[in-house]
This record gives structure tokens, sequence and C-alpha cells, in this order.
């Protein structure tokens, strides 16, 4: 283990330096397959609960308060509304079909949940620049022992839009649905802001599931909105990595969820909203 000095702001703050791990450069090729920013000391580790692993974020140095880890753009912010054809080349049944398959009542009280999980399970059928995103997906889904009534709704959704439709393989749809049944949120009806207990809407955001925890009376990251230009300006004394190419091609309105400190974070604490 070395040390050396990172800049933060007008702050320099030592870092411990560990070997590059491959987990790191995995979770790095995610982030950067999606435009996500992090700040260099990020870290996701892994560590096992209830047979598969639970992946955690922390930092490699303290972290004052007020200082950004992450930015998501809200093109990769998956809800019913955000999901488009285009992305997956045709693929996608009509989201009128997608609602036929649901008339009954056990499957239509998880419309959403299974509509966005079709949309991820058709992305890991295809060779695409997102294709790591898709193996980050199935390596946080729960394993087939866990259970619910979610489950059930989504073989009888399968089954009904395989008579018009092309399909995913059903062992990979589960799959999708563990993921997001265990890593979505929700948001307001507008989208802006998160609403964990009684959002109307249906989220995936990618990085942010992982530090949402219901355990935590206090977090010590936020989320707040900016627009690109915002961004680039606030880049100049928060380094973030993988975020420059997507925001060198986005318009200056583009938005972005940030993801910033509210207190001061010690080493190898999780970080939780």
């Amino acid at each position: 283990m070395r040390s050396r000095y990172m800049r933060k702001g007008n702050e320099s703050v030592t870092v411990a330096v560990s070997s590059f791990t491959r987990e790191d450069a995995f979770f790095l090729s995610c982030m950067r397959s999606l435009g996500i920013g992090v700040a260099p000391y990020l870290r996701c580790r892994s560590f096992p609960q209830d047979g598969f692993p639970l992946k955690l974020f922390s930092t490699l140095a303290e972290t004052p308060e007020n200082r950004i880890v992450a930015a998501v753009p809200c093109t990769t912010v998956w809800t019913v509304d955000d999901v488009h054809d285009d992305d997956v080349e045709g693929l996608m049944p009509p989201l009128q079909s997608c609602q036929e398959a649901c008339s009954s009542p056990h499957v239509s009280k998880h419309f959403d949940l299974l509509y966005l999980s079709l949309y991820f399970a058709i992305q890991a059928c295809r060779t695409t620049s997102t294709s790591s995103w898709s193996h980050w997906q199935r390596q946080l889904s729960p394993p087939a022992t866990f259970k619910s009534d979610v489950e059930d709704a989504a073989a009888t959704f399968l089954q009904i839009l395989s008579e018009n439709s092309i399909v995913p393989p059903m062992e990979l749809m589960l799959n999708m649905c563990r993921y997001t049944q265990t890593h979505s949120c929700r948001l307001t009806k507008d989208r802006m802001k998160l609403n964990l207990k009684e959002g109307p809407v249906l989220a995936v955001m990618p990085l942010v599931d992982l530090m949402i925890s219901q355990n935590v009376a206090e977090g010590n990251v936020a989320l707040r909105r900016c627009d690109a230009r915002q961004l680039r300006s606030l880049m100049r004394s928060n380094p973030l990595k993988c975020a420059k190419q997507h925001l060198s091609v986005c318009d200056d309105d583009a938005a972005y969820w940030l993801l910033e400190t509210v207190v001061a974070v010690k080493e190898y604490i999780p970080l939780n909203l």
C-alpha cells in the first residue's frame, strides 16, 4: 500500500493507493458505457450476503462535504416513459401489446417492473456498447432462490407476449425481474426527485441504486439535478472519470443527477442516500 496526494478544489487529501483490481476495471467499463461520471477515488466492492455478492460504494480518501462523487445522465435513468424502441433496434414489443399482456390483476400490478425487465432482458440478448452494463445487472440480480409473486406474473406476461412477439429466454427475463425488483426506486410524478416510499414512478438509476438503503437513518450523500453546462463547470474542481465523452456530445441543457456528499465521509465508509 502506498499513498499519494490528490487535489479537490483548493484542498489536498492523501489517498491510499492499492492495486487497481479487475473489479475496479469492470465497474469503470460499465459506467463508461453509460456515460456516468465517477470520482477517481470512488470504489465499488462486493460483500457476500444471503448467498450472493452485495455491492457497496466507498471512497479511498476522506472526502469533505459538498463533493461530487458521481454524475448520472438522465438518459440512463429508466422509467416506462423513457424506454425507447430505437435503443433495441425494433425488438421491443409495442407498449400496447405489453399492456394487453398484463390484463389479469396479478400481472397488471407489476406492469412497470415487467416492462423495464423486458427491456433489460432484450438489451442483454444483444451485443452492444452497453453489454458490460447488462452483465453488471446480472451480477446484481439475487439468486433464483429469491422467490416472489413477480416471477409468476413474469411467466404469464412473457407467455402471452410470445404469441405475437419475439421475446427473450424465460430464465433471462426472470433474472432481470429479480434485478429490477431489488434495484429500482421511486420518483415523484415529474421525475425530478426521489420519493422512495410513495413515489408514483418506478425507476432504475444505475449506481444510485446501490446507495439507497432502508436501514440508514441519515445518509451521507444526497441526490440533486443539474444540466451539462453546470456539470462542466463543477468538474473543474470535482474531476470525474468516464464523463467526458458523453458530455462532449450532449447539449448544454442535458440533465444529470449528481451524487454529492452532505457530510465529510471517512475512507471506506459506505455511501448511502
